[in-house]
């Protein structure tokens, strides 16, 4: 950036005395001119502690539902995880929308107070109706009434958005409050982070810890809680009311911009052929719109030119909550005893840090910097803040080459996966053309990867097992393509009906093919084989309990499988009934089943001993891995979190900051909005290339994203850098208006610019 334009954003946290406008000399060393007296003695507006809590409870309600949309998608709707990935980006892409139409409401029709105030009762409608529409008891339309509260929400929200900061702006005098404005906006962004932190903790604790009507979950306490902390938010904002200050709307400002536009487009062709070029392309519509209107104008242009590049940071923030939080399901979380990290907790990572560095930066680092002149212009904190988010994004590439061994077996089209079980009491060999030989351990599984799909015949050594076992001469397995298929080896009943130890192995196929992709939240996932329960009855049920869950598998049949589940990561005990078996038998092992892992437990009944079936000793239980559990701690996502923060600090309050002081007054809503859109076209961004697919493996698309950024970064600093900010022309209607009141009254009038 050139030194001019570094004089000019600087200047903008001075106070330009009525001495310098009229060309007078300075004042003496130690002496202030009559106006920069006046606004020493402008008091702190107590307005705007009740515009920074009701955004602390507006932001509680915003967070705590979005914390748990996406698994009230498909646990409560039934909807599949892609499809509520999409309806979960695309609600938030309009709650990003939404506030172009809030700063039109404020800044053209009903001032940012009543637009607040009447998009808040939308809000509060619509966070009403979610909670209602998850009640089950009520029986109403679910999903369509879900959807009715989540687009009320995102207009409630979204509307409001641009109005909050801004309203809380307007309660400072400018110029005389610059350095106390941008405290404001540093405590308004800490009180949203505190919303987010404390829902994010709260919420998931509502939904999954407290079981209600009947389920283990329970969404309507979710959405219900942070439903009452926005009619808290309401009440809150109205108590402020006699204490704002309430600025008038200017008229329909945005449309009278787009009617500007439109009118310099159409005249200035005739214009320049007759040889009357202008300055500027929008003073093609100087015969229609008044100058002051334009130089407006042309200041919003500036600005917003010098957005265009922005929304590439939100596409990698938001992130945290969508890839980044798959990457944490592919990781460790355990930390110590019982106590663990789930992967959508990681998220809270955020708005601790956000806390914590806020005070850092604002009276620590910003002022170290300062002295030996970094960083003391706000387009330069915004390219840093760029280059932050991109280096985090390399971390997370990075961290995602270390998680890649870790990974499931991808099969592609044409492979199989093979697997052995070797439920006999002693060694076994199985050999056979195009899979080679296996020697298998008692209660071991061997795994074959990746063979091709197709029949094959096996034999089975059984050298050095009991003499009264037999086994056939070659068995037949079948595989399918991109399956994984279990055959166990277990001892059956034998031909000679005159020794009732006679037994044959038999080498039989699971119903269902074991799950290898590991969970996209992370859970463990387990399911159940058994194989010679003859005398057990036709109803069979397992159970997998930990200290406070009781997991049900049921099944029907002397042999047979359940479904993969995905359940908590626990030590778990399982335990059998059965219709012959009605006291049940507990089987002594514990199973540790950790974050990522897929498992598979075979219990096989030794029919050659006697007994009812309670005795744990007359069945062969083994545990097998599938798929190998997180290995990779998920602490070490922590780097590119702290990363990525610093870059949000930097970048976030740092915009917030340049659209309100870089904006004429009566288009500071319009300003804020544009911010808030490059959050939706951001979230649009990383909508479309991941739809695109454009790599199979997601360290490249880290990797490729952190290429945009740094090419992003370039950009924009050739814009900063060639950006010379518009002289705030505004500005000297304040000193005017003072100069005019000192002239009337002969005196400071403190309460100047105030327009109950």
């Amino acid at each position: 950036m050139s030194d001019d334009g570094e004089m000019k954003v600087v200047r903008r946290n001075s106070v330009i005395s009525s001495s310098e406008k009229d060309g007078n000399q300075k004042p003496a060393p130690g002496q202030t001119t009559d106006f920069e007296s006046m606004m020493e003695k402008i008091p702190y507006p107590k307005a705007v502690f009740f515009i920074i809590v009701c955004e602390f409870c507006e932001r509680f309600c915003y967070y705590g539902m979005r914390a748990v949309l996406t698994l009230y998608f498909k646990n409560a709707l039934g909807w599949n995880e892609d499809f509520s990935t999409v309806i979960y980006h695309v609600w938030v892409m309009l709650c990003y929308f939404t506030p172009l139409l809030g700063a039109m409401l404020a800044d053209s029709f009903l001032g940012k107070f009543r637009t607040i105030f009447y998009l808040s009762v939308v809000y509060c409608t619509g966070s009403i109706v979610l909670s209602v529409a998850a009640t089950p008891p009520l029986h109403i339309p679910t999903v369509a009434f879900s959807l009715i509260g989540l687009a009320l929400i995102a207009l409630g929200t979204g509307g409001i958005k641009p109005c909050v900061a801004a309203f809380g702006g307007d309660q400072f005098q400018i110029p005389g409050q610059e350095s106390q404005l941008e405290s404001y906006f540093a405590v308004f962004y800490f009180s949203i982070n505190s919303g987010s932190l404390l829902t994010q903790i709260v919420t998931p604790i509502f939904r999954e810890d407290i079981s209600c009507f009947g389920d283990d979950s329970c969404y309507p306490l979710a959405f219900s809680v942070p439903a009452a902390l926005m009619i808290v938010a309401l009440i809150i904002f109205l108590v402020g009311r006699p204490m704002y200050k309430i600025v008038k709307p200017q008229g329909n400002i945005v449309l009278k911009v787009m009617s500007a536009v439109k009118h310099s487009f159409s005249r200035r062709g005739k214009e320049i052929k007759a040889g009357k070029r202008r300055e500027h392309w929008i003073d093609y519509a100087d015969d229609k719109f008044d100058q002051r209107f334009l130089n407006e104008a042309k200041v919003v242009f500036k600005v917003l030119f010098l957005y265009i590049p922005l929304p590439i940071f939100w596409t990698l923030f938001d992130q945290q909550g969508s890839r980044w939080t798959f990457q944490a399901t592919r990781m460790n979380g355990h930390i110590a005893g019982g106590f663990g990290i789930k992967p959508d907790q990681m998220q809270v990572a955020n708005p601790i840090l956000v806390l914590a560095f806020i005070p850092l930066f604002d009276r620590v680092i910003y002022p170290l910097l300062a002295k030996v002149g970094l960083l003391k212009k706000p387009l330069q904190r915004l390219a840093v803040g760029l280059f932050f988010a991109g280096v985090s994004f390399v971390v997370s590439g990075i961290i995602e080459l270390t998680l890649v061994p870790t990974y499931a077996v991808e099969l592609a089209e044409g492979e199989s996966n093979l697997h052995f079980v070797n439920a006999l009491p002693c060694q076994i060999k199985i050999a056979g053309t195009g899979i080679g030989e296996a020697q298998i351990l008692p209660n071991e599984m061997f795994i074959h990867e990746a063979i091709g799909t197709k029949n094959y015949t096996v034999q089975i050594d059984i050298e050095g097992c009991p003499l009264y076992m037999d086994v056939e001469d070659q068995y037949e397995i079948t595989l399918k393509s991109q399956n994984a298929t279990t055959y166990v080896a277990y001892l059956g009943k034998g031909v000679n009906p005159d020794d009732p130890r006679s037994s044959i192995v038999r080498l039989e196929q699971s119903d269902l093919p074991d799950e290898l992709e590991k969970s996209e939240n992370g859970d463990p996932i387990f399911r159940v084989i058994w194989f010679g329960f003859d005398d057990a009855g036709d109803n069979i049920e397992f159970k997998a309990e930990s200290e406070k869950h009781v997991i049900r598998f049921k099944g029907e049949g002397p042999q047979g499988a359940t479904e993969s589940r995905e359940i908590e990561p626990k030590m778990y005990w399982l335990s059998l009934v059965a219709d012959n078996i009605p006291n049940g038998v507990e089987f002594v092992e514990g199973m540790d089943l950790e974050l990522g892992g897929s498992y598979l437990t075979t219990v096989i009944r030794n029919y050659t001993v006697e007994g009812d079936g309670t005795d744990p000793s007359h069945y062969a239980v083994a545990r097998h891995e599938i798929t190998s559990p997180n290995s990779v701690h998920m602490l070490w996502l922590l780097p590119q979190f702290v990363i990525m923060t610093i870059g949000e600090i930097m970048f976030s309050i740092t915009i917030m900051d340049f659209s309100y002081t870089e904006s004429p007054p009566n288009m500071k809503s319009v300003m804020q909005s544009a911010w808030l859109m490059t959050v939706a076209f951001g979230n649009l961004i990383v909508v479309i290339i991941a739809e695109a697919k454009i790599f199979k493996e997601q360290y490249k698309e880290f990797f490729l994203f952190a290429g945009i950024m740094f090419v992003d970064l370039m950009i924009f600093a050739y814009m900063a850098y060639r950006y010379v900010p518009t002289e705030k022309f505004w500005l000297k209607d304040h000193e005017k208006k003072d100069e005019d009141t000192k002239e009337k009254s002969g005196k400071d009038n403190d309460g100047f610019d105030r327009d109950d």
